[in-house]
């Protein structure tokens, strides 16, 4: 973007708003043109002097003749004055934004009168969004200012008078210190200029030079001609992409553009088949979207970097006018999609614009092996305006394309035919609307060719809920892409697919199984030729370990412990091979391992354990998958030394006599509780056979029947099972006749 000097700018103003009603005369609105979206005012005030932005559009910067600089951060929906003007001593003419908004300049220009350039205005810089600004205390008459993306690279001019030359200088430290550009002499008349988003490419721009044209350098210091060829007149406006090597310009009211950083040059046809003189111009990032104003008072745009042009109309406060000549500043958001225009009617217009987005994906299906249909999902928006045909390329080679001729059509679909076995194919898609081309979408490489071949020696290893399968790959003319996977748990009635990423790997997890069901895998190799012959596998269960077996407990002995418990509920998928059993004697703190024989009996006899301490058991159980979790903790088991139960039998006082017929008490004294049987000779006392001992003894009350000696003794049947039954010893009485009784 340029303006012309600024001397006198107020001269200029007053004639093109007197003139301004011939233009509805002389230059008469053509009817015939395409409205794109309507451009939207979003400032107004005096004659503005510059204008500039962030790459996006966010941040913007305007000077305003005789006002101030105003700052938008919110794309121009308001507007905060950052710098006021004072007409009598000097106005803002210039200003620069870098590429994310951080950091802005800028250049200030004396006052039009007799002592103009005696007193030169200065440069202020932000590094905060504008937030707060530096006098650089750079006194020049500043016509233009241009930085890099980062704000470090920055290039300036001045204006030229009758008696003095425009000057250019460059700065490598956002703007602190300047150094003038020596190289070139006389009487100079810089007028445009960029910088590249790296910093790494510079471009000025001279019409009144000994040679007119644009210069380039790499450093600011050391400049090279490369102007494009005869425009003697030099260039009047110049804009660049972000990289630096897409230039546009305009000179003698044509256009130029440049691929290669300005080495060779073409020169691009004019809106309406060349009869518009062009004026000012902008560019996006890429240098795809092109705005362009013409002096016949129109604003043209270009989505394909000039190639083709549409015309844009938009609603003014001009009462049916369009825009005056000469009289704009325009710029391109990196992206294309905002449009800037400063009209110098007071107004700064801005448009924001879409364009289709890429088709989602480009797939092929092989009708033969040397023939495709390739098919593409519609875009996700078509932007501004219906999707109206679609720009169909091929290449082999990634840098040559052809295009598919046919009639404009919606079709989301081609067939190709009389491919070559085994030749790459990309294929781009272009999307068209009524604004113009959209972002393209550009294939993988697709390879016709025959389905693959089976795969060779398929594996299935079950693991826990999934198989893995592996196998050895065929090479094939059309490259395998992936592998389908299917399974089936009917053997092979009927198969499912396995949903996985596209991958040429030949090892893949079959996940999401049921653990202890029998299951058979396909696989075939699926090409740009198709899909091909599957492979089989041999049955697989998948499998886990067990789970933990429960009711842990156990009977002992003097020297055992016979454990039990019952087996998981669910095996894994793969039956129960062994129990691991480990056994604790300081309540948990550590464990040890009981080793046994392998058995996948739900019971063991656990021995070399010590008498008199207390064991916790814990029990696992084990499959093919491995060791499942283990049980809770037994209750507390003790191995006691019991040793035997005794039993002692007397009679009152010690006494070993009774007398017939007279009651006597006998006791039984035990070790263990129990029941006792009392016996004289061989027979039972009557009344005293399993008699349940309390406290440990137990008495039986006998009436001897007969004189003489007999043998009373007892047997003892403990409660507890671990202590056998016993007799006690006799005990020997003598039983006599009591003297002085009758019938003794």
């Amino acid at each position: 973007m340029s303006y012309k000097p600024s001397r006198h700018r107020w001269i200029r103003t007053l004639l093109l708003a007197l003139i301004a009603p011939l233009f509805v005369v002389v230059l008469p609105i053509p009817q015939a043109h395409a409205s794109i979206n309507n451009f939207v005012s979003k400032f107004h005030s005096n004659t503005m002097t510059d204008f500039a932005m962030s790459s996006s559009g966010k941040y913007q910067l305007l000077a305003v003749d005789g006002d101030g600089v105003y700052l938008s951060s919110n794309f121009g929906s308001s507007w905060t004055q950052v710098m006021s003007g004072d007409p009598a001593v000097s106005y803002y003419a210039k200003v620069a934004v870098s590429g994310d908004g951080s950091k802005m300049a800028i250049g200030a220009e004396p006052t039009a009168d007799a002592n103009s350039y005696a007193v030169p205005g200065d440069l202020y810089t932000s590094a905060d969004y504008g937030a707060t600004w530096t006098n650089k205390s750079v006194s020049k008459a500043w016509l233009g200012i241009r930085m890099s993306d980062d704000g470090t690279k920055m290039l300036a001019w001045t204006e030229v008078t009758a008696t003095l030359a425009s000057m250019l200088f460059y700065s490598t430290n956002s703007g602190t210190s300047w150094t003038q550009v020596t190289q070139y002499s006389g009487l100079m008349n810089w007028n445009d200029g960029a910088v590249s988003a790296d910093g790494k490419i510079w471009w000025a721009q001279c019409s009144s030079c000994a040679t007119p044209g644009l210069f380039r350098s790499t450093n600011g210091s050391t400049w090279t001609a490369k102007s494009p060829p005869h425009v003697p007149a030099g260039l009047h406006d110049l804009s660049v992409s972000t990289s630096g090597t897409t230039i546009f310009a305009t000179g003698a009211s044509n256009i130029y553009r440049s691929y290669d950083t300005g080495t060779t040059w073409t020169q691009i046809q004019t809106p309406n088949s060349g009869a518009v003189l062009a004026d000012n111009i902008s560019t996006s990032g890429t240098g795809r979207v092109v705005m362009l104003s013409g002096l016949n008072n129109f604003i043209y745009l270009s989505n394909d970097s000039g190639t083709t042009w549409i015309e844009s109309t938009f609603n003014s406060d001009l009462n049916g006018q369009n825009l005056v000549a000469g009289s704009l500043g325009l710029r391109v958001s990196r992206d294309g999609t905002l449009l800037m225009a400063d009209v110098q009617y007071g107004e700064l217009y801005e448009q924001t614009i879409a364009f289709p987005t890429a088709p989602r994906a480009v797939a092929v299906s092989p009708l033969s092996t040397t023939s495709f249909f390739v098919s593409w999902s519609v875009p996700t928006s078509a932007g501004d305006g219906a999707i109206t045909d679609y720009v169909i390329e091929t290449s082999t080679n990634l840098s040559t394309w052809n295009t598919y001729k046919h009639s404009a059509s919606t079709s989301t679909n081609v067939t190709f035919a009389g491919l070559t076995q085994g030749a790459s194919y990309y294929y781009r898609i272009t999307p068209v609307s009524a604004w113009g081309n959209g972002d393209s979408v550009t294939s993988r490489a697709f390879i016709p060719g025959p389905a693959p071949r089976a795969p060779t020696s398929l594996v299935a290893t079950a693991g826990n809920a999934q198989v893995i399968l592996t196998w050895n790959s065929v090479v094939e003319t059309s490259p395998i892409q992936t592998y389908y996977v299917e399974s089936s748990i009917d053997a092979g009635v009927t198969y499912i697919a396995f949903g996985h990423n596209a991958t040429t790997d030949t090892t893949i997890a079959v996940t999401g199984l049921s653990n202890g069901s029998s299951y058979l895998f396909r696989v075939r190799g699926v090409s740009d030729g198709g899909y091909g012959t599957p492979t089989v596998s041999s049955a697989a269960i998948p499998r886990t370990t067990p789970d933990a077996p429960t009711f842990v407990w156990g009977n002992t002995t003097t020297t055992v412990v016979s454990l039990a418990w019952q087996a998981p509920s669910f095996n894994g998928g793969s039956a129960i091979t062994d129990y691991v059993i480990r056994y604790s004697s300081n309540a948990g703190g550590s464990w040890t391992t009981y080793i046994d024989s392998v058995t996948a009996a739900d019971t063991a006899t656990i021995t070399g354990l010590t008498n008199g301490v207390n064991y916790l058991f814990r029990v696992a159980a084990k499959n093919i998958a491995g060791t499942g979790p283990e049980s809770s903790d037994s209750s507390q088991i003790m191995l006691q030394d019991i040793g035997p139960a005794t039993i002692v039998i007397s009679l009152p006082g010690g006494v070993r006599v009774a007398y017939k017929s007279t009651s006597v008490i006998i006791t039984a004294t035990v070790s263990q509780d129990g029941r006792v049987t009392f016996i004289v000779g061989t027979k039972r006392i009557p009344g005293c056979a399993s008699l349940l001992t309390q406290s440990l003894s137990i008495t039986c009350k006998w009436k001897p029947a007969v004189q003489g000696s007999v043998a009373i003794r007892a047997t003892l049947k403990p409660t507890n099972t671990y202590y056998t039954p016993v007799n006690s010893a006799d005990l020997s009485i003598g039983v006599a006749r009591r003297t002085g009784v009758r019938g003794a």
